[in-house]
């Protein structure tokens, strides 16, 4: 996974492999315009456009993401996943496991 810095605007980039899903990679930006929004956490969030693409269906499905301004994460609650750029051995992108329960 790779965090692109193209024209002062970030791109993220990765992919995941699934025996249920096979191959999905995607690729996420800013929208034109995102602003940043502060949370009653006191964490700072932007809306994102994620594109994924399905490598075995070809199927390009666009979503919105939440990046979490701090910790340098992408959310993407339609398909409970998230990508986070910065974990060891050079990130990860699969499901998203909440502590809270």
């Amino acid at each position: 996974m790779t965090v692109v810095k193209d024209t002062g605007e970030q791109i993220v980039v990765g992919w995941n492999y699934s025996r249920s899903r096979g191959m999905i990679s995607f690729i996420a930006s800013p929208y034109k315009g995102t602003k940043t929004s502060t949370s009653r956490s006191g964490r700072d969030w932007e809306n994102w456009f994620v594109k994924i693409t399905n490598k075995r269906t070809m199927q390009i499905t666009n979503h919105s993401g939440l990046w979490d301004c701090q910790r340098r994460r992408l959310l993407i609650k339609d398909l409970n996943m998230v990508a986070n750029p910065g974990a060891p051995n050079g990130g990860y992108f699969g499901q998203h496991i909440s502590k809270r329960r």
